[in-house]
């Protein structure tokens, strides 16, 4: 896997906690 994936991996990872943790965002 390339640094590039991990980042999107990453980020994905921390929106979906961000959404599911604090429902405000939608």
């Amino acid at each position: 896997m390339n640094q590039q994936d991990i980042e999107q991996v990453v980020k994905a990872v921390l929106l979906k906690m961000q959404s599911s943790d604090t429902p405000s965002a939608a």
